[in-house]
């Protein structure tokens, strides 16, 4: 701030002029004026200085002025009252109107939405250096929202044991066995479009087995010389001499009820000797035996078998006549006999295919079994498949090599031979998830013979699928009126096996218990949809068409009730309320 006075003696006049923070203000000796512009005016006290200058002079000179004139300059300090704008501190205005929201942050699931509004520092704005407005020109809400559920894809449960150790693969000696173990799509189910679980509801165990050992026949060894040669037959020209030869039956020896060698354990092994060359003359003298050619009628034997391929003989024969033995001459030796052999079928056995049971139904959460038998056992077969007639496509195929291909994951394939029959296994996994409803259907055992002038043989046999009820639940209006002709009515829901026979019944609480609602009615009409559940259940609607209500039903609590007799079990449902107006 500076302020500067000049005084001079002849026009007697003072001006201060101050400047302060832009305030000017103009004072002479008569009046003050300020330039205000509506602003409050803050008055104060400051110290000021005050510049003079005095001027001694006389009349000496051009117009009285000396060239010599003499000047005094000095300082000296003044208290004045001076003036300035009061500072005006800002103030917020009203929030404007909140904005629209924005999108979800997230596609599925819960997320979170925003909207915001602002305020300006113009009520007042600051102004002389007033201090601006406090805290934040905007201000934003959230809320929670959900476009959609994300999808949650579906994982499998551990496998559990769903069969037994099945039969050996061989009546006897070294097979395998096998079982199955089956899982879910449970660990969470699929929902909200995730996605189903990848691979199979089912897998086979395989383990080797020996239930017994198999008989092991007898075996002849080589016959071994038991003794030395017998003396010779004659003292002097060709004369016979034998040994006795033997052998053991262990090669191998009969084990495990195997039948023992059949024949004799020994036998007597003839040659021919010469003592000394007899001395005889004209016809004493001895002509050994010589064999004639082998002859045959021509006529083979019958067939060993009736049925299927067996073998025939036929059997040729010799005579010792070529020449026959004379006068002490040794017989021939060897066997007056020949077989010879070929195979033969009369007519073909009947190949025929039975599927066991013929029926069979089954109930959520097991493993059942088709069994497909072949006989005879001998028959020459290419491959077994199970067909499902619903959709007449193969559910398992089996080749005749035993390899397995099953084209439904919930139902496996095995094959078993015997001695008398040839056996295909197929087990079906009834576990709850998406697709055991599909099993339910009759089924074609399909035989294709390895001979393409066999016909196909085949049986059949059905699944069905039962289950305990499940769901049960009440349906009730808001209201009911006592003066409303109109039908008014309470349902009761359930979920049942298709084979399942439930009694589904409508009760009402009366006196602390609930009772049969037929006491206040008459019987209810059934009906029963037609589409079948994912787990091979149906709904079954219990529709009770009320003939009329009355005050004393009004606030009486109500239930289902479903009744499974072949599982014994009793399920109810919600309990609800009644609700009547006069």
């Amino acid at each position: 701030m500076t302020a500067v006075f000049v005084w001079t003696s002849t026009s007697l006049f003072l001006m201060c002029c101050v400047l302060y923070n832009g305030c000017i203000s103009f004072t002479n000796s008569e009046r003050t004026v300020r330039k205000i512009e509506l602003d409050k005016v803050c008055y104060k006290t400051c110290e000021v200085l005050v510049t003079y200058s005095s001027l001694f002079y006389t009349s000496c000179g051009w117009w009285g002025w000396s060239r010599c004139a003499k000047y005094k300059h000095g300082y000296k300090a003044k208290e004045s009252s001076c003036s300035s704008y009061c500072p005006v501190n800002g103030g917020w205005s009203d929030y404007k109107s909140w904005s629209s929201w924005s999108s979800c942050d997230k596609s599925c699931g819960t997320g979170t939405k925003t909207r915001g509004r602002t305020r300006s520092c113009d009520n007042p704005a600051p102004k002389h250096n007033g201090k601006t407005c406090q805290g934040s020109a905007s201000n934003t809400e959230s809320v929670s929202c959900k476009l959609r559920e994300c999808p949650i894809d579906g994982q499998w449960t551990s496998y559990n044991i769903s069969s037994d150790w099945g039969a050996c693969s061989v009546s006897c000696g070294e097979g395998t066995t096998t079982r199955v173990l089956s899982r879910s799509c449970t660990n969470p189910s699929p929902q909200y479009g995730g996605k189903d679980c990848i691979g199979g509801y089912t897998k086979t165990e395989t383990k080797p087995c020996n239930d017994r050992e198999c008989p092991v026949d007898g075996g002849w060894d080589t016959f071994e010389a038991a003794g030395d040669w017998g003396a010779c037959s004659t003292t002097c020209g060709d004369g016979l001499q034998t040994r006795t030869l033997s052998r053991t039956c262990t090669n191998p020896k009969p084990k495990y009820g195997g039948k023992p060698c059949s024949g004799s354990a020994t036998k007597t092994e003839t040659t021919t000797c010469l003592l000394k060359y007899c001395v005889c003359g004209g016809n004493t003298c001895p002509v050994n035996g010589g064999w004639s050619s082998y002859t045959t009628k021509g006529v083979w034997s019958a067939c060993s078998r009736t049925c299927n391929e067996g073998v025939q003989t036929l059997v040729y024969k010799r005579t010792c006549t070529n020449p026959a033995p004379q006068n002490g001459g040794l017989p021939c030796l060897g066997e007056s006999t020949m077989n010879k052999t070929r195979s033969c079928m009369t007519i073909k056995c009947p190949e025929y295919v039975v599927m066991d049971p013929s029926n069979v139904i089954g109930t959520i959460g097991q493993v059942v079994k088709l069994n497909c038998l072949i006989s005879p056992a001998d028959a020459k077969w290419k491959s077994i498949k199970l067909v499902d007639k619903s959709l007449n496509k193969p559910t398992v195929d089996i080749s005749n090599n035993g390899s397995v291909r099953s084209h439904n994951s919930r139902v496996a394939g095995s094959l078993e031979s015997r001695a008398d029959y040839v056996k295909a296994v197929f087990l079906f996994t009834l576990s709850r998830g998406s697709g055991v409803c599909s099993l339910v259907s009759e089924y074609t055992c399909t035989v294709e013979m390895a001979d393409v002038n066999s016909y196909t043989i085949t049986d059949q046999s059905s699944l069905d699928i039962t289950a305990p009820p499940s769901n049960v639940k009440l349906g009730v209006q808001s209201y009911y009126n006592v003066s409303n002709k109109a039908v008014q009515t309470i349902n009761c829901t359930a979920d049942l096996g298709i084979t399942s026979t439930v009694s589904l019944d409508l009760q009402i609480k009366v006196n602390g218990d609930f009772v049969d609602f037929e006491a206040f009615g008459g019987p209810p009409q059934w009906t029963v949809s037609n589409i079948r559940n994912d787990d091979c259940s149906e709904k079954v609607l219990a529709l009770y068409s009320l003939p009329f209500v009355s005050e004393k039903m009004d606030n009486s609590e109500l239930r289902c009730k479903a009744t499974d007799s072949k599982y014994g079990t009793t399920l109810y449902s919600n309990v609800g309320r009644m609700i009547v107006k006069i």
